[in-house]
């Protein structure tokens, strides 16, 4: 299970069974309220509802776009991923 560190606390996020999963406690600080959490899981929500866009294309792959959704999530949550891009969502009608 990969763990990304950001800020001061581990947060984690991992890929598995053909969805991404995460841990909810782990992004939130010690003695908060879970409706902390409201705005990160909106940002991602937001994120997947993008994405489906992508979904049906010939040109992409079901693999292409859990990989660019996955980093547009880790964007989100403050950490870059350094690899090249499969596609931009941002081109597509």
């Amino acid at each position: 299970v990969p763990v990304f560190t950001l800020s001061q606390q581990s947060h984690k996020l991992w890929n598995g069974y053909d969805r991404w999963f995460i841990q909810a406690s782990s992004f939130l600080p010690p003695g908060a309220e879970p409706e902390a959490l409201a705005d990160v899981m909106a940002g991602m929500t937001a994120m997947v509802e993008k994405y489906q866009k992508a979904i049906g294309r010939k040109d992409i792959s079901g693999e292409d776009i859990d990989a660019e959704l996955g980093r547009a999530i880790g964007k989100l949550l403050g950490f870059e991923t350094p690899t090249k891009h499969r596609f931009d969502i941002d081109k597509i009608d």
